[in-house]
C-alpha cells in the first residue's frame, strides 16, 4: 500500500519459514549477511503491495561436519581418552557417550578433548555435533581395537660373558589377521619399573611379529610390560593392566626368580597331524591348506602341478599349534590355475629351528605328495576398486587369465558385508553380459566405513569366486562432506548476444556435475539445464532469449559425493537487436593493379563503412563458397575517410575472375553490388609481363625484390629463398628416359637430367600393385645430371615394373613414364626375411634360386660376424631350384667352427639362431655356391633381440650360523641364496628387527654404495648361486637382512625382510628355557615385508 499517515495501526502478521526446504537453499547453506523480504497484499487495485525487509542476519541450514577421524579412542588407561574433530560456521556443542543413542550424554560445549570412563574391553564410543542454530550432524562411533592376549615374559640375560647381557623376551598371542589386518598399524609396548607410570618404548608394525627383545634394561631390576593395539586412524586399544589382563614382569639377573617362566632346549621336530584342503576352501584360482602341530612353529606349504616337484613355496611367519589361545597352522595358496591338479608338501618349524615336513620322500600313501584339483571357470587372480566415494564404490577384476590361460568370457557378481566374515552379506549382481573385464558398482553405503567383498563370475557352465586368499577383500568409503569451489566472473565468464547467453564457470579443485538455472527475477522459473557429466569446465548456452533484457542466473555444482555449491542473483543483460536500415550506396568501382598474381579493387559508399571482395572463377554469379578480403577500417568519400581499397592477391596467373564488393555501416546493414549477372571482371597477367617495363618479368622482379628485402633486413633464409625461386627452377628427364640392363637378378638403371638431381628408382613385380613399390635411390652426396641405380638379389624369371624419379634444386621433380623388365633364371638367393624374435632367439630365412650348390649364413654382433649357420627346411618360402642347408656355427675369437644341417638339396632354408644375448644389435648376411663354386653374397643385413625386462627371481635364501669353540669363540654366519639367472649379489643387514621402509628403495638403486644404519656388500661377479659369509655378528642377538641381485640389464630382484637369531658363545639361560617355552610361544624367523 501508499505511505501511511502518522498514528496508523499496524495489524501483527506472523509466519513460519523452513529455509531447508528450499531447493536452492536446502541443508547446506550459510550465509553471513541474509536478509528476508516480506510483501503485503491490499487487495486493492491502487498500490496494492508493500514491502519490508529486515536487517542482516546469519542463514545457517549446515549441520556441523565430523572429520574423517571425527572421534579417536585411547584406551590404554582405565578411562578412555577421546580425540574429536569437527567443523561448523557457527559455534558448536557436543555430546559423548556409550550408548549407541547416546542417552548417556549431555550436551557441552565442544572441545577437541573427552573422557569416558570404560564399562567393556573393546569398548565404543559414540559422539554427535550441534550448532548454536540446532543444526545436529549425525552420530558417529568408535571401537577401540582389541587388546592382545596371553602376554608372557623370559629372563634371556647372558651373566656368563665377562660383561653380561641383560635381556628379557615377551611376546603375546598373534592379532588375527583376516579381522585386524585391514585396520591394523602397529602393536605399541610399554614398559615401567614401578607398575604405575608407563612409557612407551617399542613399537611393531608388522601384524605377524608378536614378540620383542628388550636389550635396553638395567640387571637386577624389576620391570613391568604393557602391549597395546593401534590402526591406522590412532585409536588404541587397552593396556594389559589389572583391570583386565596382569601385566607381566621380570627381573634380567638370569635366573628364573621373577615373573619368568623356566626353559631348556629341544632338538626335537614338531610332529605333524591332521592335515587337510577342505573342499569348501578350494576354487578355481586358490585353496586353503590346514593341519596341527604338537608344538609352536610357523607354517609353509611347498608345492606344484608337477607330481612330486615342489617348486614353489608360501609361508606364515606367525607361530601356531593345535589349538587356543595361538590355533592350527593355515595357508592360502593364491594365483592357482583353473582345473589343475596341485601336488603338495607342508613344513613347520619351530624356535630351535627344528623343521618337520610332510609327507616325506618315498611316503608309500602320498608318494607324489599331498594334492588338489582346482575349480574349472573363470579364472579371477584379483579385485580391485577403481572408484569410491561416500557411499559407493565400483569393483574391478578381469578374466582375461594368466598365459597360458584361456580367457573366459563371463558375468559379473560382488558380495559385500561390513563384518570380516562376510557375515550378513549384500550380493549385488551387475551386468549379465559376458565379458572378460568385469564392473559393478556398489550404492547405498554409509561413509568412512570399512567393508569387505568377494567377486564370482560365471560362465553359464562353471562358476569362479575370487577372494583376497583366505580373507576377503577391503575398502573404506570416503568422508567427503567439502563442496566444490566455483570459479565465476560475471564480468569475463558471461558472453551475450540479442538473443544468446553463453555462461561458463569453473571449480578447479575438484570434477562436478552442474546446473544452470534462469530466469527474469531470483525465481529462475523460465528453465533449467543440467549436464550429469564430472568435469571442471561447466559451459552452458542459452538460446531464444529477448533483446534488451535482464536475466537471473543460479549456478550449482555438486561432486560425486553430493556436496552441492550455488553461486545465486548474477545477472546479465542481452543486447538490443541489429538494426534492419538500408546500407550504404557503392559507387565507382574500379579494377587497378592488375598483375600475374594479384589485383587491386576501389569504390566509393556515401557513409562509413567497412570493404569486403568476393571473387570466384567461374561464371554464373553464385558468390555462396567465394574468397574474401576484407579491410574493416571505415571508409567512404563524403567524410574523407578515403576511398575503399583492396588488394587481392596470391591469384593464379593468366585467370579470368569475377567479383562483387560489399560494405556494412556501423548500424550492421549491408549492401552489395556487382555487375550485371557474373560480376565484375578482370584478368590476371602472364609471370612474364613486364608491366614496370624494366626488362624483367613482373614474377622476376617481385622474387628479386623480396630477397634484396630479406638480405637488407638481415632475416632471410635459405629455405625462403629457395621457396621464393622456386617458380624459375624446372627439372627434366631427357627424351631418351631410363634404360635398363638386366644381367641374371642384377638390373642396372641410367638416365639423365637436364639439370643437376638425386635419382631414385622405383620398382614392383608385376603381380603386384603400384603403391607395393620400393625405391632404391643413388648412393651419392652430390647431385648429378648422369644417374645410374644398381639393383641386386630380384627375384629370377620375374617380371618387373619400374619408373625414374629425380629430385632437383628447389623441391623441382621430375619422373619418367612407367616401364617393364624381367628377370633371368640365375643362380642367386633372395627373399631374406627375420621372424620370431625373442630375447634369445631369432629366425632367418631365404630363398635359394638357379643352380645353387649350398648356402651359409654368417651372424655376429659386428660386421666381422664369427658364426655361420646353415639352415634347416621350411616351407614358407618360394621353391625355384633346390640346394642343401647347412650351417656353421662359430664363436667370436675362435678359429674353428662347428658344421651341422642337411645335404639334401632344398630351395627353402630357415634356421633359428639360439644363445643369443638380449638386447644386442646382430649383423649377418647369405651367401650361395653353385656346383662351380661361385659364390653369391646378400648385402649385410641386421636385427636386434628383444630386451630383457624381467628380473633375477630370488629362491632358496638360507642362513647358516656356526660357533667355533675356544677361548676366543667366534660365530660365523653364511647367508646364502639362488636366482634362475646369472646377475650379481647384494646384502643388506643390520641388528634389532625395526622395518626400515626407505631399504628396498635403496636397494634397487644400482649406484647405491652406502645405506644409513645398514651394513652394505655387495660382488659385482654374476653368477646364480650367491654367498656371503659374516664374521662381525654379536652372539644371541638378532639380526634383519634383505638380499638383492641385478642382471647384466639393472634389472633387480629384492627379497623379502628376514631375520636370524645368532647363537650365544656358550651355555647360557636362554638355552635353558626355550624347551619349555616351545610349548607357550616362540620367535618368528622372518619378519615384515
Amino acid at each position: 500500500p501508499a505511505t501511511p499517515p502518522e498514528n496508523t495501526t499496524y495489524t501483527p502478521h506472523t509466519a513460519t519459514w523452513t529455509p531447508a526446504c528450499e531447493s536452492g537453499i536446502g541443508t547446506t547453506t550459510y550465509e553471513a549477511d541474509a536478509q528476508i523480504r516480506v510483501r503485503a497484499d491490499d487487495g486493492q487495485a491502487a498500490n496494492r503491495y508493500g514491502y519490508g525487509t529486515t536487517a542482516n542476519f546469519n542463514l545457517d541450514t549446515k549441520s556441523p561436519v565430523p572429520d574423517t577421524k571425527s572421534i579417536i579412542i585411547s584406551a590404554k588407561d582405565v578411562t578412555d581418552n577421546l580425540a574429536l574433530n569437527a567443523v561448523d560456521d557457527s559455534a558448536m556443542q557436543m555430546r559423548v557417550g556409550l550408548e549407541s543413542n547416546l542417552s548417556d550424554g549431555t550436551w557441552i560445549d565442544y572441545s577437541t578433548q573427552a573422557t569416558i570412563n570404560i564399562t567393556d574391553d573393546p569398548e565404543t564410543a559414540y559422539v554427535q555435533f550441534r550448532d548454536i542454530y540446532g543444526n545436529t550432524s549425525e552420530i558417529k562411533n568408535i571401537t577401540a581395537p582389541v587388546t592382545p592376549q596371553s602376554l608372557m615374559i623370559q629372563d634371556t640375560s647372558n651373566t656368563l660373558l665377562a660383561e653380561p647381557e641383560y635381556r628379557l623376551f615377551i611376546a603375546w598371542q598373534v592379532l588375527d589377521n583376516d579381522q585386524y589386518g585391514a585396520m591394523f598399524d602397529k602393536y605399541v609396548i610399554y614398559r615401567s619399573s614401578d607398575n604405575i607410570t608407563y612409557t612407551e618404548v617399542h613399537t611393531i608394525s608388522d601384524i605377524n611379529t608378536n614378540y620383542w627383545a628388550d636389550s635396553t634394561i638395567t640387571g637386577e631390576t624389576d620391570y613391568y610390560y604393557r602391549v597395546t593395539h593401534k590402526d591406522d586412524y590412532g585409536n588404541e586399544s587397552f593396556g594389559n593392566e589389572s583391570a583386565y589382563s596382569d601385566p607381566v614382569y621380570g627381573n634380567a639377573n638370569g635366573i628364573q626368580d621373577a615373573g619368568e617362566g623356566g626353559g631348556g632346549v629341544s632338538a626335537i621336530p614338531p610332529v605333524i597331524t591332521n592335515v587337510a584342503i577342505p573342499e569348501a576352501s578350494i576354487y578355481s584360482t586358490q585353496a586353503t591348506i590346514t593341519w596341527d602341530t604338537d608344538i609352536l612353529s610357523d607354517s609353509t606349504v611347498r608345492y606344484s602341478a608337477d607330481p612330486g616337484v615342489f617348486t614353489m613355496s608360501k609361508g606364515v611367519t606367525t607361530l601356531r599349534n593345535n589349538g587356543t589361545p595361538y590355533g592350527p597352522h593355515s595357508v592360502t595358496l593364491t594365483n592357482l590355475s583353473p582345473n589343475t591338479t596341485y601336488y603338495l608338501q607342508i613344513k613347520s618349524m619351530d624356535q630351535n629351528e627344528n623343521i618337520a615336513t610332510k609327507p616325506q620322500s618315498g611316503d608309500d600313501e602320498f608318494p607324489d605328495g599331498y594334492s588338489f584339483t582346482t575349480d574349472p571357470g573363470p579364472p579371477i587372480h584379483n579385485a580391485w576398486t577403481t572408484r569410491v566415494t561416500n557411499h559407493s564404490a565400483t569393483i574391478a577384476w578381469s578374466t582375461e587369465g594368466v598365459p597360458p590361460e584361456v580367457p573366459v568370457p563371463s558375468n559379473s557378481v560382488v558380495t559385500y558385508s561390513e563384518n570380516f566374515d562376510l557375515g550378513e552379506p549384500t550380493t549385488i549382481g551387475g551386468s549379465d553380459d559376458l565379458v572378460t573385464y568385469h564392473e559393478v558398482t556398489i550404492s547405498n553405503l554409509e561413509q568412512g566405513t570399512l567393508y569387505y567383498y568377494q567377486v564370482q563370475s560365471s560362465d553359464g557352465q562353471y562358476t569362479a569366486i575370487g577372494k583376497n586368499g583366505d580373507s576377503y577383500f577391503s575398502f573404506i568409503t570416503d568422508v567427503d562432506n567439502v563442496a566444490p569451489e566455483i570459479t565465476f566472473d560475471p564480468d569475463t565468464d558471461i558472453i551475450t548476444t540479442d538473443t544468446t547467453a553463453r555462461i561458463s564457470w569453473t571449480t578447479p579443485d575438484e570434477s562436478a556435475r552442474s546446473t544452470l538455472e534462469y530466469g527474469t527475477d531470483i525465481d529462475y522459473d523460465l528453465g533449467t539445464l543440467t549436464n550429469t557429466n564430472y568435469n571442471t569446465n561447466h559451459i552452458f548456452d542459452l538460446t531464444d532469449l529477448t533483446p534488451e533484457t535482464t536475466y537471473y542466473i543460479r549456478l550449482t555444482s555438486t561432486d560425486i559425493n553430493d556436496n552441492p555449491t550455488v553461486v545465486s542473483e548474477n545477472v546479465f543483460t542481452t543486447t538490443a537487436t541489429p538494426s534492419s536500415g538500408e546500407g550504404p550506396s557503392i559507387t565507382d568501382v574500379v579494377i587497378s593493379g592488375i598483375k600475374y598474381n594479384e589485383a587491386t579493387v576501389s569504390w566509393e559508399t556515401d557513409n562509413a563503412s567497412d570493404s569486403r571482395v568476393e571473387y570466384i572463377t567461374e561464371t554464373g554469379g553464385d558468390f555462396s563458397e567465394a574468397f574474401g578480403f576484407v579491410s574493416n577500417s571505415p571508409k567512404n568519400n563524403e567524410a574523407d575517410l578515403g576511398l575503399h581499397s583492396v588488394i587481392l592477391s596470391g591469384l593464379n596467373s593468366i585467370t579470368t575472375y569475377y567479383f562483387q564488393v560489399k560494405s556494412t555501416n556501423e548500424e550492421g546493414n549491408t549492401s552489395t553490388l556487382k555487375e550485371g549477372t557474373n560480376g565484375y571482371t578482370f584478368t590476371t597477367t602472364s609471370p612474364t609481363s613486364d608491366s614496370d617495363s624494366n626488362g624483367e618479368g613482373d614474377q622476376l622482379s617481385d622474387i628479386m625484390s623480396q630477397i634484396q628485402d630479406m638480405i637488407d633486413n638481415y632475416y632471410f633464409t635459405e629455405a625462403e629463398i629457395q621457396d621464393a625461386l622456386s617458380g624459375l627452377y624446372s627439372i627434366s628427364i631427357t627424351s631418351s628416359g631410363p634404360s635398363v640392363d638386366i644381367e641374371d637378378t642384377t638390373a642396372t638403371f641410367t638416365w639423365t637430367t637436364n639439370r643437376p638431381a638425386i635419382g631414385k628408382i622405383y620398382y614392383w613385380q608385376d603381380t603386384d600393385n603400384e603403391d607395393t613399390a620400393t625405391s632404391q635411390a643413388e648412393n651419392i652426396t652430390i647431385a648429378r645430371t648422369d644417374h645410374e641405380i644398381i639393383i641386386k638379389n630380384l627375384n629370377a624369371n620375374t617380371k618387373y615394373n619400374f619408373y625414374a624419379y629425380s629430385e632437383g634444386l628447389l623441391n623441382s621433380i621430375a619422373q619418367s613414364d612407367n616401364q617393364s623388365f624381367s628377370t633371368g633364371d640365375t643362380a642367386s638367393l633372395s627373399g631374406i626375411s627375420i621372424s620370431n624374435l625373442t630375447l634369445n632367439s631369432a629366425d632367418i630365412s631365404w630363398t635359394t634360386t638357379g643352380s645353387i650348390d649350398s648356402s651359409t649364413l654368417e651372424y655376429g654382433e659386428s660386421i666381422k660376424y664369427g658364426n655361420e649357420n646353415k639352415g634347416k627346411t621350411s616351407n614358407n618360402l618360394h621353391t625355384v631350384v633346390k640346394t642343401d642347408s647347412r650351417v656353421e656355427f662359430k664363436k667370436d675369437n675362435q678359429d674353428q667352427g662347428t658344421t651341422t644341417g642337411q645335404l639334401e638339396a632344398v630351395t627353402d632354408h630357415s634356421y633359428q639362431l639360439t644363445n643369443l644375448f638380449p638386447g644386442t644389435r646382430y649383423s649377418f648376411k647369405v651367401s650361395s655356391k653353385d656346383t662351380f663354386n661361385n659364390e653369391s653374397s646378400s648385402e649385410q643385413q641386421s636385427f636386434t633381440t628383444n630386451e630383457d625386462l624381467n628380473p633375477p627371481q630370488i629362491t632358496n635364501i638360507k642362513s647358516d650360523t656356526t660357533v667355533f669353540p675356544g677361548k676366543d669363540a667366534q660365530i660365523q654366519t653364511i647367508i646364502s641364496w639362488n636366482t634362475d639367472k646369472d646377475s650379481n649379489s647384494i646384502l643388506a643387514y643390520r641388528q634389532g628387527v625395526e622395518k626400515d621402509p626407505n631399504l628396498p628403495n635403496q636397494l634397487k638403486n644400482p649406484d647405491t654404495k652406502t645405506i644409513d644404519n645398514w651394513k652394505l656388500i655387495k660382488k659385482s661377479d654374476l653368477v646364480k648361486n650367491h654367498l656371503f659369509v659374516l664374521t662381525d655378528l654379536k652372539p644371541a642377538s638378532v639380526y634383519q637382512f634383505r638380499t638383492a641381485s641385478f642382471d647384466k640389464h639393472n634389472n633387480v630382484s629384492i627379497s623379502e625382510n628376514y631375520s636370524l637369531l645368532t647363537p650365544t658363545k656358550q651355555q647360557s639361560v636362554l638355552d635353558l628355557i626355550i624347551s619349555n617355552f616351545e610349548s607357550t610361544f616362540g620367535w618368528v624367523k622372518r619378519i615384515g615385508n
